[in-house]
Order: structure tokens, then C-alpha cells, then sequence
């Protein structure tokens, strides 16, 4: 789990970096921020349903 949000801080670390290299215009930038945010969303709650199940597990 740890690994995991280091991976997410390091890509959060570095998402600004390459917008400022690509020199995205406002409406795709807003566009990816969307979507970065859904996709951490789903990971959040991809990570819960697995925490539930592993706690059923036990």
C-alpha cells in the first residue's frame, strides 16, 4: 500500500512537470485534470472493494 502512494505522489510530483512541458491549452488541461481525478477515484475505490474482501477473508 505504501509502494502504491509513493507511485502516486511520484505521478502527481510529475504531472504539473509535463503539463508545463507540453504547454497544454486550459481546455485540455482541464480535460486530463478530469480525468487524472476519475482515475484516482476508481483506484481509491478499487483499493476499499479489495480491503473489504481481504477483511472477509479473515
Amino acid at each position: 500500500l505504501f509502494g502504491e502512494r509513493d507511485s502516486a505522489a511520484r505521478v502527481y510530483s510529475l504531472f504539473p512537470v509535463a503539463v508545463r512541458a507540453k504547454k497544454v491549452p486550459p481546455d485540455g488541461l482541464r480535460f486530463v485534470l478530469r480525468t487524472f481525478r476519475l482515475v484516482s477515484k476508481i483506484l481509491l475505490i478499487t483499493r476499499y472493494f479489495v480491503d473489504m474482501a481481504i477483511a472477509a477473508g479473515d
